[in-house]
C-alpha cells in the first residue's frame, strides 16, 4: 500500500514485499520469502517504477528514506539482481 502525504511525500507500506537489508545497504525482494509467486511480485516491483517513494515502511526492520531519484534506482537494482540471479538459476 502507498500513502500519499501533501504533494510529495509518498510512503510506501510494503510489509515482506521488500525491505532494507541493513547488512548490504540495499532494498532487497526474495524469492526466498516470496511464499506465493516470484514472477508476480517482479511484476509488482516494476509497477512501485512508476512512484517516487520517499519512505519505506517494511514489515520487518527499519524505516527507510529515499532522497530524490534513489527509489527507482533502488528497484532497478532489485530488477537486475533478479533477472541474473534467475537466468543462472541461482535464486
Amino acid at each position: 500500500m502507498v500513502a500519499v502525504l501533501g504533494d510529495q511525500q509518498q510512503i510506501l507500506f510494503s510489509g515482506d514485499h521488500l525491505w532494507r537489508s541493513t547488512k548490504k545497504s540495499v532494498i532487497v525482494a526474495s524469492k526466498a520469502y516470496c511464499w506465493w509467486n516470484w514472477t508476480e511480485q517482479l511484476k509488482s516491483v516494476e509497477r512501485l517504477l512508476n512512484l517516487e517513494v520517499h519512505w519505506l515502511l517494511a514489515g520487518h526492520g527499519y524505516a527507510h528514506q529515499f532522497m530524490p531519484g534513489q527509489w527507482n534506482k533502488a528497484l532497478e537494482q532489485i530488477l537486475r539482481h533478479a533477472e541474473r540471479t534467475t537466468s543462472t538459476g541461482q535464486i
